[in-house]
C-alpha cells in the first residue's frame, strides 16, 4: 500500500515539476547567429549568437532584450510597432546603409516587432556612402 502512495506522489511531483519548467520557458525568444556587427537601438553589437526575448509582457509596448552569452553584449530596445501573427520562421531582418547593418525587424513565433532606425544614424551612413563615392570618383 505504501508503494502505491509513493508511486502516486512521485507521479504528481513529476507532473507539477514539468508544468513549472514549461512555464519558465520563453516561447517568444529568438536565438540567431549574426555574421556581422550590427546596430540595435543606439548600440553597436559585435557579430555572434544572440538571444532576443521580451523583458516584460505586462505593457502594450514590450521592451526586448538582445543579449549574447558569447560576446557578453546586451541591449534593451523598444519596438515602435508590433504586428501579431503566428510564424514558424523566427528571424531578424536588417537594413544595410553604407557598410552598417541596422536591426529593423524581429520575427518571433508570436508576431513581428518593428524597430525604428535613428534618423541621425541614417544621415551619417548616407554621408559616409556619399563621401566614399566622391573619393572613388574622377574628381
Amino acid at each position: 500500500m505504501k508503494k502505491q502512495y509513493f508511486a502516486i506522489l512521485l507521479a504528481v511531483v513529476c507532473v507539477f515539476g514539468l508544468g513549472a519548467g514549461a512555464q519558465a520557458q520563453d516561447q517568444d525568444a529568438v536565438v540567431v547567429k549574426v555574421p556581422y556587427d550590427f546596430v540595435a537601438g543606439s548600440h553597436v553589437l559585435p557579430a555572434g549568437r544572440y538571444t532576443v526575448s521580451r523583458r516584460d509582457s505586462s505593457g502594450a509596448r514590450e521592451t526586448l532584450v538582445i543579449s549574447s552569452y558569447e560576446t557578453k553584449a546586451s541591449v534593451l530596445v523598444l519596438p515602435t510597432f508590433f504586428a501579431e501573427g503566428r510564424s514558424f520562421d523566427p528571424h531578424l531582418d536588417f537594413e544595410t546603409l553604407g557598410n552598417k547593418h541596422f536591426l529593423s525587424q524581429i520575427q518571433t513565433s508570436d508576431g513581428l516587432y518593428t524597430l525604428a532606425i535613428p534618423t541621425s544614424a541614417t544621415m551619417v551612413a548616407q554621408m559616409e556612402q556619399h563621401h566614399d563615392v566622391s573619393r572613388s570618383g574622377g574628381n
